[in-house]
């Protein structure tokens, strides 16, 4: 059964565009339109029910729960800046930490030598490689396990 929130293989979806979740309709990875690209990813029920979700931290924790995302994702997902999101992300870990969960952070790496910064505490992305001072450096990404 197709249908605007399911893939060509019946897989519930949904995509972030201009800072709110919509139905994915004709898919393709990424969808690119009017210069913005469009990040669809699979979601549950839960996800959907977008009017529902009240506050910018429930929004977040849904979408976390079913994905992992980085801070610009999340950023566009719920329509506030990526500075923003790192300052829910502390709050939200407490949150959930009292729900039994936790907030796991899959650390940013060093895109030109290789470097995981796995024992960094912050949420933000880091400035440059201590090992080869690259700039390069790939965002950290987030997901309630």
């Amino acid at each position: 059964m197709n249908g605007p929130w399911t893939d060509r293989k019946g897989n519930r979806m949904a995509c972030i565009f201009s800072g709110k979740i919509k139905p994915a309709r004709s898919l393709s990875y990424p969808r690119v339109s009017y210069n913005l690209i469009t990040v669809c990813f699979p979601v549950s029920s839960k996800t959907l029910d977008v009017d529902g979700m009240k506050t910018l931290r429930q929004q977040m924790i849904m979408l976390l729960s079913e994905n992992k995302m980085s801070a610009k994702e999340i950023s566009s997902a719920v329509g506030i800046r990526e500075k923003e999101v790192y300052a829910h992300l502390s709050h939200i870990g407490r949150t959930i930490h009292s729900q039994g969960k936790k907030l796991v952070i899959h650390p940013a790496e060093c895109m030109g030598c290789g470097y995981v910064f796995k024992k960094r505490k912050r949420f933000t992305r880091p400035g440059r490689c201590p090992i080869c001072k690259s700039e390069h450096i790939k965002s950290p990404m987030y997901r309630i396990g």
